[in-house]
């Protein structure tokens, strides 16, 4: 599948934010923020290339399945950190979709805070290496194998009947 491009443009216009001298925290709080989010459009473009196939096979099918993410779903889907369960799932996938369902789930709780905490403050590096390690699971994401992603897409979408 071919990379996301609304993904890599979002992380582009993450570092434009910061590339001040001195970054005001508006900036800092949006570049966080924008980083999440590219990689929520990352993971709803794998999702409905994954379910659907390309754009031009279906338009209305392919952007059902694109705006069927949800953040909190997926979130849960992706917490290693705090649910044994979903540790041992993830455990099933090869590094690359762990260590982006990692930072899904660490950004996600880091744009809650920018966008909702007024009092949050950032540092422009620590932005950066956020912005960072984001581009770096993304390319690392597109490169997984595709029945891995198929089955991650699978995981953050739909409820488990166990």
């Amino acid at each position: 599948m071919p990379k996301s491009q609304l993904a890599h443009d979002l992380l582009k216009i993450s570092e434009d934010l910061v590339a001040s001298a001195k970054p005001r925290q508006a900036n800092l709080k949006r570049a966080i923020s924008t980083a999440y989010y590219a990689l929520f459009h990352c993971l709803s473009e794998s999702c409905a290339n994954h379910f659907i196939g390309k754009k031009k096979n279906g338009r209305a099918a392919w952007r059902q399945t694109y705006r069927a993410l949800q953040h909190g779903f997926a979130k849960k889907a992706c917490d290693s950190v705090n649910d044994s369960k979903q540790r041992k799932i993830l455990e099933k996938f090869p590094d690359e979709i762990q260590d982006f369902a990692l930072q899904f789930y660490n950004m996600q709780i880091k744009r809650h805070e920018a966008d909702y905490d007024p009092y949050s403050r950032y540092r422009k590096s620590q932005v950066l290496a956020d912005i960072s390690a984001t581009r770096e699971v993304i390319r690392a994401f597109e490169a997984a194998p595709t029945s891995d992603r198929r089955a991650f897409a699978a995981l953050v979408l739909f409820q488990r009947r166990d």
